[in-house]
């Protein structure tokens, strides 16, 4: 506000500006008992120096798609079609949708008409690709009407929440097959390609790096990277080129 500006907000009366509510924001970072920070850090020349982190008891590669695959995903998503579907069935079984917001075994014959809906479609993805577009659909619309959103992950397609029940499982001496819900949803975890890492190797850069890439990569297939992990996906694919281009 300057002194020259006319008053337009003036709640106590006492001819001065009200300012709006101010925030004190302070910004501190989190350590391990050992005084390592979890956050990645970068060197001076922007180098990734420590990628931060806790690292994992259990490994667990992203699952990944076609980029073909996800653009078709994209496409019937942007056209509604299944949100519709989802938001109509809902107002005619409601119980039936929230079963299925828990878990549908993976069994697209568990949603009404999904054979004439998949049809509709006219679309080369599988119809476990549809089911489980459908499915986010249907967990979207249940939310909307529990109020609030369900926990974070989801074990009939989180990958890395399966390994963490898995290994639970296994601190119990039970299995998965134990768990009709588990049994029937629970999807082999993928690992990072041999002909991969064998490049990479070849090229100049690290398995562990390769890997750390195609975990980038897989991110940003579910959404934008923020500054720093787009930065060290460069930083990975220029020592690549960069490596590549070195006469051999």
């Amino acid at each position: 506000f300057n002194n020259w500006e006319s008053l337009t907000t003036d709640h106590k009366g006492n001819g001065e500006f009200d300012f709006a509510p101010r925030v004190k924001l302070t910004i501190e970072r989190y350590r391990l008992p050992l005084g390592r920070s979890i956050h990645r850090e970068l060197d001076a020349e922007g180098n990734v120096s420590s990628p931060g982190g806790i690292p994992a008891d259990i490994e667990v590669a992203t699952a990944r798609r076609d980029a073909s695959v996800l653009r078709e995903m994209r496409r019937i998503q942007q056209s509604r079609v299944l949100r519709q579907w989802a938001q109509e069935r809902y107002t005619e079984d409601a119980e039936l949708m929230k079963g299925l917001a828990y878990c549908d075994f993976d069994d697209p014959s568990r949603y009404p008409g999904f054979s004439a809906l998949y049809g509709s479609l006219e679309t080369f993805l599988s119809e476990e690709d549809v089911r489980f577009l459908l499915r986010i659909e249907v967990r979207r619309r249940v939310q909307d009407a529990r109020g609030h959103a369900f926990p974070f992950g989801d074990f009939g397609e989180d990958l890395q929440l399966q390994a963490a029940l898995e290994s639970i499982l296994e601190h119990s001496s039970r299995v998965v097959s134990d768990i009709e819900e588990y049994s029937s949803t629970f999807d082999p975890r993928p690992e990072p390609g041999e002909d991969e890492v064998i490049g990479a190797v070849a090229m100049g850069v690290t398995p562990e790096r390769m890997r750390r890439a195609l975990a980038l990569i897989g991110e940003a297939e579910a959404g934008p990277l923020d500054d720093a992990a787009a930065e060290e996906l460069r930083k990975i694919i220029g020592d690549l080129e960069r490596s590549s281009s070195k006469p051999r």
